[in-house]
């Protein structure tokens, strides 16, 4: 059953800059069932239930929803595989879009110190402000409103740092017309290599080549799902500046599972077009 998703795109220009946009969805009742692979992105994603259990393992996470408990929040991870989530039970669920350098403006520690590949509890926010945002998103109102009040909490905790050679190197990175190496891009933003690198992945949770591998990942899945001059896989393959065909199925096999061709005929855009399921 595939669920019902709603998306919504932030109210407020001062939290614009750093959220892509919320997506909310619930299973109604006891029986509600759903499994699917999300895919490797350049955004953060973290996700907060209202209720139930869950238990997390490295390519997989299992929800199951009931009557009983208080809310959680998971911190999906950098990751560089599919992740099968599996959702089970009466619950909602309301998840948090971050740009890639967004959610470094609302926490206190680098993302490397919080998130790894698999998963994870997130545990960064407290106080009776966040407890109290938390049991407001999962009444019975508006969903508007409901993003009102945990916009009202991430403008409470905002506390935006500068981040410039990572802004300027991730421009770079996502450059496929005028590929340059990393070495080239560090001596641009006047880093050490090695520094450089150490500095990227402190902020970005992996290495700036990782990175740009998931970056042309999304980019040639955009091209081939969302831009109507871009169809044939040959065609993807050259816009995102795959080097050769075998490199193109390589990387696709990596980072979903599956051969651009299949990748591509089993895949399904929800809610806001840009997010892409593998429904089971």
């Amino acid at each position: 059953m595939a669920p019902n998703i709603q998306t919504l795109y932030p109210y407020s220009g001062a939290l614009a800059q750093y959220v892509y946009c919320y997506y909310f969805f619930e299973g109604t009742d006891g029986d509600f069932k759903n499994m699917h692979y999300s895919f490797p992105h350049t955004y953060n994603a973290i996700t907060i239930y209202s209720n139930g259990s869950y238990q997390i393992e490295e390519e997989k996470i299992i929800i199951n929803g009931n009557d009983n408990g208080s809310p959680f929040v998971i911190l999906q991870g950098k990751r560089t595989k599919p992740l099968l989530v599996d959702l089970n039970g009466k619950f909602a669920r309301i998840t948090i879009i971050f740009k890639p350098l967004g959610l470094n403006q609302f926490v206190n520690k680098p993302l490397s110190k919080l998130m790894g590949t698999a998963p994870r509890v997130f545990s960064e926010w407290q106080g009776k402000f966040y407890r109290q945002m938390l049991r407001n998103l999962f009444i019975e109102i508006p969903i508007s409103q409901r993003i009102a009040y945990l916009e009202q909490f991430l403008l409470s905790i905002l506390n935006p740092i500068s981040l410039t050679e990572i802004e300027i190197s991730l421009i770079y990175l996502s450059d496929f017309n005028n590929e340059r190496s990393i070495s080239q891009i560090a001596a641009l933003v006047s880093k050490p290599l090695r520094s450089f690198n150490r500095h990227f992945k402190s902020h970005i949770g992996v290495s700036p080549a990782c990175y740009r591998q998931i970056a042309r990942f999304r980019h040639s899945l955009e091209n081939k799902l969302f831009d109507e001059q871009f169809q044939k896989l040959t065609t993807i393959a050259y816009n995102s500046n795959f080097y050769d065909q075998a490199y193109f199925n390589k990387l696709y096999k990596q980072l979903s599972g599956s051969n651009p061709k299949k990748f591509f005929q089993s895949v399904r855009q929800i809610g806001d077009t840009h997010l892409v399921f593998k429904y089971i």
